[in-house]
């Protein structure tokens, strides 16, 4: 009796191979879903410092006679009602609520998730601390505040 060689491949076969293409997928898929995490993550991150950096910008060009204790305690709430003959501090108030209108915007129109700006003051050493906070939706689990700070001194 001959022993016929085995011409193409078993049923088995073919399904070992279709589950280590599956298992393989699957972890491909896991990696995409974890880089749009990290991306969504860094943008945020980069449109804080860019908020951070904007503000530190907007105190050094009114710097002249301001009195800069007269950001400590504004938020995003406060509303400078000067149109006209603006002081430099009323103008630098009204800069610091436009600023946090912009930071907690939707993120469509470049804002961030539940953003929030605050800058104070230290008149001791004369610096200021500008810290934007905002929420990180990016892990499903744990929604965290994050937040940046920046101390600069003018």
């Amino acid at each position: 009796m001959k022993i016929k060689s085995q011409l193409g491949v078993s049923l088995i076969e073919v399904l070992v191979s279709v589950l280590l293409l599956t298992i393989g997928f699957l972890g491909l898929a896991g990696t995409q879903l974890l880089s749009a995490q990290n991306l969504s993550a860094s943008h945020e991150r980069t449109l804080a410092i860019l908020y951070v950096e904007n503000m530190a910008d907007r105190i050094r060009s009114l710097q002249e006679g301001l009195v800069f204790t007269a950001l400590n305690g504004l938020d995003n709430g406060s509303e400078i009602t000067c149109d006209v003959n603006c002081t430099s501090t009323q103008l630098l108030q009204r800069e610091f609520v436009e600023w946090n209108r912009q930071i907690n915007n939707s993120s469509v129109e470049g804002g961030l998730p539940n953003g929030a700006g605050i800058v104070n003051y230290d008149e001791g050493d004369g610096t200021f601390e500008i810290t934007v906070f905002w929420t990180d939706y990016s892990d499903v689990e744990e929604n965290e505040i994050e937040q940046y700070s920046v101390r600069i001194r003018i």
